[in-house]
């Protein structure tokens, strides 16, 4: 079990995702909102947000990655202090920079936001606000979906960058990562059943990853210390 001191840094990280989806979200909520005020009419409205969307996607992006890799650091930063981690040396992580993927995927999250707008205003006779508001399901998928996402691939990034860099080293394979799901009514049968497995620290759970395995997935991993795994080989 992990000491208080990488407990605390674990509630941390876990604190740390759910802040910049609530900042995403508030974002995202404001960026609709004023597209519905000034808009005459929903089409109005949809050709706003297909311009305006991608900055706040883009933006969490760069956000959650660089939360990602500064919980990470932090959680290492808590297993150096333990016994099995003193030969873990000082490791910091930063974050990738935004690409044309980002770009791209932006646009294309926010085409289908503005889609789901027109569609909605060719069914029903309402204002654009009305329609904003009825979607506000839309926009808690795109925050929670981006910032699981973009937190967790960028430590999943981190960790392969650590294995090839210190594979072979004695302490490389006492560090491993945990599974953590939200138990609660809304959580999935497969991050339920993942919920608490261990795995070495690069490697995934069978090809699936904690905030990746669907559409709004709330999961992420914690690290620590462990003799697990030690002295066993596995396949990247």
């Amino acid at each position: 079990m992990p000491d208080p001191a990488l407990r605390q840094a674990h509630v941390a990280t876990a604190a740390q995702m759910l802040q910049v989806e609530a900042a995403s979200k508030r974002l995202l909520t404001l960026t609709v909102e004023g597209a519905a005020a000034r808009a005459r009419s929903p089409e109005e409205a949809a050709s706003t947000v297909r311009r305006t969307i991608p900055q706040v996607v883009v933006a969490t992006r760069t956000t959650a990655r660089r939360a990602g890799s500064q919980a990470m650091s932090r959680e290492f930063a808590a297993i150096r202090r333990s016994p099995l981690g003193a030969n873990v040396p000082p490791l910091f992580f930063g974050a990738e920079d935004v690409t044309q993927e980002d770009h791209d995927a932006a646009r294309e999250i926010a085409n289908n936001y503005a889609d789901d707008v027109l569609a909605r205003a060719g069914k029903e006779k309402s204002t654009a606000a009305r329609i904003i508001a009825a979607l506000t399901f839309r926009i808690d998928a795109i925050a929670a979906t981006e910032t699981a996402q973009q937190f967790n691939r960028q430590r999943a990034r981190n960790e392969q960058n650590l294995r090839g860099q210190y594979l072979g080293t004695a302490w490389l394979p006492l560090l491993v990562k945990q599974w953590d799901a939200t138990l609660d009514r809304r959580v999935c049968r497969v991050c339920a059943a993942r919920h608490g497995k261990l795995r070495p620290i690069g490697l995934d759970w069978d090809g699936q990853s904690p905030g990746m395995t669907h559409v709004g997935c709330r999961c992420q991993s914690h690290y620590f210390a462990s003799v697990l795994f030690a002295g066993r080989e596995f396949a990247a």
